[in-house]
């Protein structure tokens, strides 16, 4: 089934980094409520990156023609020499044009630095985020990174016998354990912790394989 996606209407946005990553949320209205709207990076090469806020639906479904609020955001992995290029914007393309999105550097108290230190985030562990305060007031400082007792770190490999990255990504994310306290607002990321093949042995292997990490 094919998707299709278009920019759509933005009314408040705004763009946080802390522990390498940049996540960008946006609100506005959708054109149907069976629309999906969402943060990507902007289709042109350009550096540093822009990114667009989308609404996509699958084609041939059948769905009320009426505009809806919504409320999304992204994380997106970006080193710090990227951001500085940046500016200390992030340019966000939509609907009616596009804008420069401020970006608020976020420090970490002393526990979640802590904690991210214990947990080794430090190497580019990526924590999961609860972002509803954040997309209520538009502060960055109202984000709350996950942790403690509730937060472990998660393993998984996927396979790809046609030797496709993308193949043994989405397996290996597949093979991830679900969360128990999940909830809409959660922002998880999953990092690429090792890839390689295998071949031969008594079952004749020959195979990618992708493992990845996440902490939720």
């Amino acid at each position: 089934m094919n998707t299709t996606c278009n920019k759509t209407e933005l009314s408040k946005s705004g763009a946080i980094y802390v522990l390498g990553q940049l996540i960008i949320w946006a609100k506005g209205t959708k054109p149907t409520p069976c629309h999906k709207a969402r943060i990507e990076r902007w289709p042109y090469r350009i550096y540093p990156p822009q990114y667009q806020v989308v609404a996509c639906v699958d084609e041939g479904v059948i769905c009320p023609q009426m505009v809806v609020p919504y409320a999304t955001a992204t994380s997106f992995a970006v080193p710090r020499e990227t951001l500085d290029a940046m500016g200390g914007v992030a340019v966000l393309h939509h609907r009616d044009g596009s804008e420069k999105v401020p970006v608020e550097v976020i420090k970490l108290s002393g526990e979640q630095a802590k904690f991210a230190a214990e947990e080794g985030s430090g190497g580019g562990m990526p924590f999961p985020f609860s972002l509803a305060k954040v997309i209520e007031t538009g502060r960055g400082e109202d984000i709350q990174i996950l942790s403690g007792d509730k937060v472990k770190l998660h393993t998984a490999t996927g396979y790809s016998n046609s030797f496709l990255f993308t193949e043994a990504f989405q397996d290996a994310i597949a093979n991830l354990p679900p969360d128990n306290n999940s909830y809409p607002d959660k922002l998880i990321n999953v990092s690429v912790v090792q890839t390689g093949a295998e071949f031969g042995g008594i079952a004749g292997l020959n195979r990618m394989y992708v493992t990845v990490a996440s902490n939720y």
